[in-house]
């Protein structure tokens, strides 16, 4: 090899490590942004969108490619970070992401998403607050008989 191509390829290593060096510079930088506007409370759309694609890259690996929202999925995210907080939203999509495995129990394919987390939101939240969730009131149907419901003395009649 000619040292005039030596020379190149140094040359080229060192430019490479350099862009690198810069990129986790301007990672950390933009990462510590983030966590002060969280501490703060002023949570972002784009906040919430960030943290849901770090948690599906430790999922899957940081090779994994998670395409970027569209309106429908950032309407999702405000109406969530209007009605339960930037802090709860971030901590329900960490929890979801780093227990996939159990909440999909191997029936759902691909990836979790902010639409999965608004169709789960009262179980979801309940459980990154803490708090087991309700189980929901079974309603009756206005044919439907229960025995419990009727005395002994009365006589029901149906339809």
């Amino acid at each position: 090899m000619s040292d005039r191509k030596r020379r190149l390829i140094a040359v080229m290593r060192t430019a490479k490590s350099k862009a690198e060096a810069s990129k986790k510079k301007q990672d950390a930088k933009r990462e510590a942004r983030t966590e002060a506007r969280i501490r703060s409370g002023g949570v972002t759309v784009r906040d919430v969108e960030r943290h849901l694609r770090r948690g599906i890259h430790r999922l899957r690996g940081p090779s994994h490619r998670v395409a970027y929202w569209t309106g429908k999925e950032r309407g999702v995210a405000k109406r969530l970070l209007s009605g339960y907080g930037g802090e709860l939203v971030l901590k329900a999509i960490g929890m979801m992401c780093s227990e996939w495995e159990d909440i999909s129990r191997g029936q759902l394919d691909g990836d979790p998403s902010i639409s999965l987390l608004w169709g789960m939101r009262h179980r979801l939240m309940a459980r990154a607050q803490g708090v087991e969730p309700k189980k929901p009131k079974k309603s009756l149907n206005s044919d439907e008989y229960r025995a419990d419901q009727v005395d002994d003395d009365d006589m029901a009649m149906g339809w």
